[in-house]
Protein backbone atom coordinates (compact mmCIF):
# COMPACT_ATOMS: atom_id res chain seq x y z
CA UNK A 1 0.00 0.00 0.00
CA UNK A 2 2.89 2.35 0.60
CA UNK A 3 3.88 2.03 -3.01
CA UNK A 4 0.78 3.77 -4.35
CA UNK A 5 1.15 6.99 -2.32
CA UNK A 6 4.82 7.18 -3.34
CA UNK A 7 3.89 6.62 -6.97
CA UNK A 8 1.14 9.23 -6.71
CA UNK A 9 3.55 11.72 -5.18
CA UNK A 10 6.07 11.00 -7.92
CA UNK A 11 3.46 11.53 -10.64
CA UNK A 12 2.33 14.76 -8.98
CA UNK A 13 5.88 16.10 -8.82
CA UNK A 14 6.62 14.98 -12.37
CA UNK A 15 3.51 16.74 -13.71
CA UNK A 16 4.25 19.83 -11.64
CA UNK A 17 7.84 19.96 -12.91
CA UNK A 18 6.90 19.39 -16.55
CA UNK A 19 4.11 21.97 -16.29
CA UNK A 20 6.55 24.52 -14.91
CA UNK A 21 9.06 23.72 -17.64
CA UNK A 22 6.44 24.33 -20.31
CA UNK A 23 5.37 27.55 -18.59
CA UNK A 24 9.01 28.65 -18.36
CA UNK A 25 9.61 28.00 -22.07
CA UNK A 26 6.43 29.87 -22.99
CA UNK A 27 7.35 32.82 -20.77
CA UNK A 28 10.90 32.94 -22.12
CA UNK A 29 9.56 32.97 -25.69
CA UNK A 30 7.16 35.79 -24.82
CA UNK A 31 9.97 37.78 -23.22
CA UNK A 32 12.29 37.40 -26.21
CA UNK A 33 9.57 38.40 -28.66
CA UNK A 34 7.97 41.19 -26.62
CA UNK A 35 7.62 44.49 -28.52
CA UNK A 36 6.90 47.98 -27.28
CA UNK A 37 4.37 48.86 -29.99
CA UNK A 38 2.12 51.58 -28.48
CA UNK A 39 3.27 51.13 -24.86
CA UNK A 40 5.06 53.96 -23.11
CA UNK A 41 8.69 53.35 -22.15
CA UNK A 42 7.64 53.02 -18.51
CA UNK A 43 4.96 50.39 -19.23
CA UNK A 44 7.20 48.54 -21.68
CA UNK A 45 10.07 48.31 -19.17
CA UNK A 46 7.73 47.23 -16.35
CA UNK A 47 6.38 44.37 -18.49
CA UNK A 48 9.90 43.26 -19.43
CA UNK A 49 11.07 43.37 -15.84
CA UNK A 50 8.01 41.47 -14.64
CA UNK A 51 8.56 38.68 -17.15
CA UNK A 52 12.28 38.50 -16.26
CA UNK A 53 11.39 38.26 -12.55
CA UNK A 54 8.95 35.44 -13.27
CA UNK A 55 11.64 33.55 -15.19
CA UNK A 56 14.00 33.98 -12.24
CA UNK A 57 11.33 32.44 -10.00
CA UNK A 58 11.23 29.45 -12.39
CA UNK A 59 14.98 29.08 -11.85
CA UNK A 60 16.02 30.59 -15.19
CA UNK A 61 17.43 34.05 -14.42
CA UNK A 62 17.99 36.57 -17.21
CA UNK A 63 21.18 38.59 -16.87
CA UNK A 64 20.97 42.36 -16.74
CA UNK A 65 22.92 42.58 -20.00
CA UNK A 66 20.49 40.20 -21.75
CA UNK A 67 17.53 42.18 -20.46
CA UNK A 68 18.97 45.45 -21.83
CA UNK A 69 19.48 43.82 -25.24
CA UNK A 70 15.88 42.51 -25.20
CA UNK A 71 14.70 46.00 -24.25
CA UNK A 72 16.57 47.55 -27.19
CA UNK A 73 15.45 44.82 -29.60
CA UNK A 74 11.76 45.38 -28.87
CA UNK A 75 11.69 49.19 -29.07
CA UNK A 76 9.24 50.81 -31.45
CA UNK A 77 10.44 52.60 -34.58
CA UNK A 78 10.42 56.04 -33.00
CA UNK A 79 13.41 54.94 -30.88
CA UNK A 80 15.34 53.35 -33.75
CA UNK A 81 18.01 56.04 -33.59
CA UNK A 82 18.59 55.37 -29.89
CA UNK A 83 19.43 51.67 -30.23
CA UNK A 84 22.92 52.18 -31.67
CA UNK A 85 23.64 55.04 -29.29
CA UNK A 86 22.73 52.97 -26.24
CA UNK A 87 24.62 49.89 -27.47
CA UNK A 88 27.80 51.97 -27.75
CA UNK A 89 27.52 53.24 -24.17
CA UNK A 90 30.60 52.27 -22.16
CA UNK A 91 30.38 50.73 -19.68
CA UNK A 92 27.35 48.91 -21.05
CA UNK A 93 24.09 50.21 -19.60
CA UNK A 94 22.33 48.42 -16.80
CA UNK A 95 18.61 47.76 -16.96
CA UNK A 96 18.15 50.48 -14.35
CA UNK A 97 19.95 53.05 -16.57
CA UNK A 98 18.56 52.23 -20.03
CA UNK A 99 14.93 53.18 -19.32
CA UNK A 100 16.06 56.55 -17.97
CA UNK A 101 17.77 57.43 -21.27
CA UNK A 102 14.75 56.22 -23.23
CA UNK A 103 12.29 58.04 -21.00
CA UNK A 104 14.14 61.32 -21.57
CA UNK A 105 14.06 60.70 -25.32
CA UNK A 106 10.35 59.81 -25.18
CA UNK A 107 9.61 63.09 -23.42
CA UNK A 108 11.59 64.97 -26.08
CA UNK A 109 9.81 63.21 -28.95
CA UNK A 110 6.38 63.75 -27.40
CA UNK A 111 7.11 67.46 -26.81
CA UNK A 112 7.83 68.09 -30.51
CA UNK A 113 4.90 69.34 -32.57
CA UNK A 114 3.73 66.85 -35.15
CA UNK A 115 5.25 67.48 -38.53
CA UNK A 116 2.93 68.02 -41.44
CA UNK A 117 3.45 65.72 -44.37
CA UNK A 118 4.97 67.41 -47.37
CA UNK A 119 4.76 66.44 -51.00
CA UNK A 120 7.01 67.15 -53.92
CA UNK A 121 5.17 68.19 -57.07
CA UNK A 122 7.02 68.00 -60.36
CA UNK A 123 5.78 70.13 -63.25
CA UNK A 124 7.18 71.28 -66.54
CA UNK A 125 8.22 74.92 -66.54
CA UNK A 126 6.01 77.35 -68.40
CA UNK A 127 7.84 79.55 -70.92
CA UNK A 128 8.06 83.13 -69.77
CA UNK A 129 8.00 84.40 -73.34
CA UNK A 130 4.93 83.87 -75.55
CA UNK A 131 5.50 81.67 -78.58
CA UNK A 132 5.27 84.60 -81.00
CA UNK A 133 8.17 86.35 -79.31
CA UNK A 134 10.27 83.26 -78.66
CA UNK A 135 13.34 82.83 -80.86
CA UNK A 136 13.11 80.08 -83.46
CA UNK A 137 14.93 76.84 -82.75
CA UNK A 138 18.55 76.52 -83.86
CA UNK A 139 18.99 76.09 -87.61
CA UNK A 140 15.73 77.85 -88.29
CA UNK A 141 17.13 81.37 -88.59
CA UNK A 142 16.59 83.01 -91.98
CA UNK A 143 19.75 83.34 -94.04
CA UNK A 144 21.73 86.43 -93.26
CA UNK A 145 21.20 89.29 -95.71
CA UNK A 146 24.35 90.64 -97.35
CA UNK A 147 25.25 94.03 -95.99
CA UNK A 148 23.79 96.76 -98.12
CA UNK A 149 26.20 98.89 -100.02
CA UNK A 150 26.52 102.39 -98.76
CA UNK A 151 24.77 104.81 -100.98
CA UNK A 152 26.81 107.71 -102.11
CA UNK A 153 25.47 110.90 -102.18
Amino acid sequence: MRQQPAHGAWCYLKDKFLGQRESRVLLETQLRNFRQDALSITDYCCHLESMATSLTEFGDPISDWQLVLMLLHGLSGKFYHMVSILKMHRPFLTFAEAPTHLLLEEMEIDAQPPSTPSALVATTPCPMVPDALAPPPLGMFPPACPPSAPTGG
